[in-house]
């Protein structure tokens, strides 16, 4: 089965986005994109890609203050953004960003030898995202007025009601299990044997850390601190910032192509958007980010067309964006800290 699915993924990461996007265009008027195409107000359109910079320092600020907390870092905030610009670049052609998240712990993990935590970071990293998205679904959906929702649209939110319920519940279980002693020795017994079967299991490039390191901490020792204030509240902070970014850029998009749509739609879609690109379906989310797009926009009665061309404006927002990472990429000497 599992050579199966081998086979088959790259057949999907492929194939996928072609045909999702024959069968979007069988779907729209052409010519009525073209006119909403050729009517859009070019400065609007300039003012959301740029946008897109701005989100790129808000993903490297919270991905520097993680890798800062967890010491898996020796790189200051301006050359942590650089090497965050330029992990975004390899990760654009990959699912699910996966490109971008292996550089950047190899980047750390060449510095200070904790590759493990620095997966660590990018999970917690993933995780705030995840949080923050379902919160902000969960927290705005009674508030809006919907023409019609689809099913995949109503299973998404009720998804996102559950998650956020899951997740605040195991947050304080894990924040009560400081006061409980019995539970403090079974964390720490069980995050031993955890260790010792994480470094054994870790032949090709032991985590220095884990083995010399005298401030180590086992796996759920890690875990447990991630509802820590002092980790918790700036991840997910930052995360909703990013959101609310990207709620700005479609409100700009939807402004620019003459539709008049409430500022708390684009902010309930920003994160269900970025829930359906962080699924590693498609190389670069493409085809699966227009027929996204194309769902949640709908369910205000935002017509194909517009829908539509507010991917295509993100898309080539994202494209400019990490191009020029990509570039100055490969113009850099020193991208490979020592």
């Amino acid at each position: 089965m599992r050579q199966l699915f081998r086979r088959i993924r790259p057949i999907l990461y492929w194939g996928l986005p072609p045909a999702i996007l024959y069968l979007i265009f069988t779907r729209l008027d052409l010519g009525r994109l073209a006119e909403s195409a050729a009517s859009a107000d070019r400065l609007l359109v300039s003012a959301g890609i740029i946008l897109v910079f701005v989100k790129i320092a808000a993903g490297a600020l919270r991905w520097y203050q993680l890798a800062q907390s967890y010491g898996c870092t020796r790189l200051n905030f301006a050359h942590s953004f650089s090497q965050y610009w330029f992990s975004l670049a390899l990760g654009m052609f990959t699912p699910g960003s996966l490109g971008s998240d292996a550089y950047r712990v190899v980047i750390g993990g060449r510095q200070t030898g904790r590759y493990l935590r620095g997966a660590f970071v990018i999970g917690i990293e993933k995780f705030a995202a995840l949080f923050s998205c379902v919160a902000l679904i969960a927290c705005l959906y009674p508030f809006l007025t919907f023409g019609q929702v689809p099913d995949a649209l109503s299973y998404a939110i009720d998804a996102a009601y559950a998650f956020t319920l899951l997740g605040s519940g195991v947050a304080v279980m894990m924040a009560l299990m400081h006061r409980s002693r019995w539970l403090n020795d079974l964390m720490e017994t069980f995050g031993r044997s955890v260790a010792r079967l994480a470094r054994t299991a870790e032949k090709v490039d032991p985590d220095r850390a884990a083995r010399d390191d005298p401030q180590y901490r086992p796996p759920l020792e890690l875990l447990r601190s991630v509802v820590s204030w002092r980790i918790a509240v700036p991840a997910i902070a930052l995360s909703l910032v990013i959101h609310f970014l990207g709620a700005i850029q479609g409100q700009l998009f939807v402004n620019a192509l003459g539709y008049e749509l409430p500022f708390l739609v684009n902010l309930f879609i920003a994160p269900l958007s970025v829930l359906v690109l962080t699924l590693p379906i498609t190389v670069g989310g493409l085809g699966v980010r227009e027929g996204a797009y194309i769902l949640f926009y709908g369910a205000f009665g935002v017509p194909v067309e517009t829908a539509l061309l507010i991917s295509f404006f993100g898309l080539v927002s994202v494209l400019v964006g990490h191009s020029i990472g990509a570039l100055l990429f490969y113009l850099r000497q020193d991208v490979q800290p020592a």
